[in-house]
C-alpha cells in the first residue's frame, strides 16, 4: 500500500439500512527506510580470482537500526560492477536473496579486465561496485557503493616454428601471449621484433606487429640479410591489463 493516496468506507446494505459510501479522505504513508553498505574480501585482486561481494540491509524507521527486514516476499538486492547489471545464467538481473540482512556473492573477475586508466601515467583504475535494495515495503533508492581494483597479469610469450628463409630473407614464426593462468591474452598486443639484435622496420620507421587475442602467425616478414640467424626477439610493451614482457629464441630453422 505504500503509494496509497486516500481512503473510503463503504457501508453494505442490510434489511435495515441502504448502502453507503464515505467521501474519500487522503492518507499520507510514512514508508520504511534502510541503508545499505556494500564490502569486498579485499580491495586488490588478480584476473581470473573471485571476489566477495557482501552487502548488508539495515532497517532504519523511527530512528532505530536494525538488521530485522520486513520482508515482501519479494526483495532482494542487485549488484552492478562499473554500471553493467550483473546477470544470472538465464541472461537476466541476478537477484540476491537477503538472509538476516545479508546478500553475498561471488564475482569472477574477467580476464583482460582494465587494470590502470592508462599506460602513460600507470595511475590504478578502480572498479566501481553499486549494490541496490529492492523491497516494496522500503523507500526507493536504497544503495550504496564501494570499489575494487585489478592487478596487472604478468604474461609470457612463446615463439614457435622460428624459420628464416635464406634466399628471401623472410622470417616465418608462431606468436603465442599467455596471461599468469595459462590463458592467451584478450585483445591486440603491439610487438616488436628484433632479429640479430637489429629491429625490423618498414622504411626508416619502426615496424610493428598486433596479435589477436594472444596469437599471432607471422608469414614472410622481410628481415635484414645476414651470413647467420642467431637470434629472434619478441617485445610487447605494457597495457592496461597486462605488463610488458619479451622472449628470444634462438632455434632458428634456416631454409634455402
Amino acid at each position: 500500500m505504500r503509494n496509497a493516496n486516500q481512503i473510503t468506507a463503504h457501508y453494505i446494505e442490510n434489511t435495515d439500512y441502504t448502502a453507503s459510501n464515505s467521501t474519500a479522505a487522503k492518507v499520507t504513508l510514512n514508508v520504511r527506510t534502510a541503508t545499505i553498505t556494500v564490502t569486498t574480501n579485499t580491495k586488490k585482486i588478480k584476473q581470473g580470482q573471485n571476489l566477495t561481494i557482501t552487502a548488508k540491509i539495515y532497517d532504519t524507521t523511527g530512528a532505530k537500526k536494525t538488521n530485522k527486514l520486513v520482508s515482501s516476499g519479494d526483495d532482494f538486492v542487485y549488484f552492478k560492477i562499473n554500471g553493467v547489471t550483473l546477470k544470472d545464467a538465464k541472461g537476466e538481473m541476478l537477484k540476491v536473496k537477503v538472509v538476516n540482512g545479508v546478500a553475498t556473492i561471488n564475482y569472477t573477475i574477467p580476464l583482460g579486465l582494465s587494470c590502470v586508466t592508462d599506460t602513460q601515467t600507470m595511475t590504478p583504475k578502480n572498479h566501481t561496485i553499486l549494490a541496490v535494495y529492492y523491497n516494496k515495503n522500503y523507500a526507493d533508492d536504497i544503495k550504496n557503493t564501494t570499489t575494487f581494483q585489478v592487478e596487472r597479469s604478468n604474461i609470457t610469450i612463446n615463439l614457435a616454428n622460428a624459420t628464416i628463409n635464406n634466399k628471401t630473407h623472410s622470417l616465418s614464426m608462431k606468436i603465442t601471449i599467455k596471461d599468469y593462468l595459462g590463458n592467451v591474452v584478450s585483445g591486440p598486443n603491439k610487438l616488436v621484433i628484433k632479429v640479430n639484435g637489429v629491429t625490423l622496420k618498414n622504411g626508416t620507421q619502426v615496424q610493428y606487429f598486433y596479435t589477436t587475442d594472444g596469437i599471432l602467425n607471422l608469414k614472410n616478414i622481410p628481415v635484414p640479410a645476414s651470413k647467420n640467424y642467431t637470434t629472434i626477439e619478441v617485445i610487447t610493451q605494457d597495457r592496461v591489463a597486462y605488463n610488458s614482457q619479451r622472449n628470444t629464441t634462438t632455434k632458428i630453422r634456416i631454409t634455402n
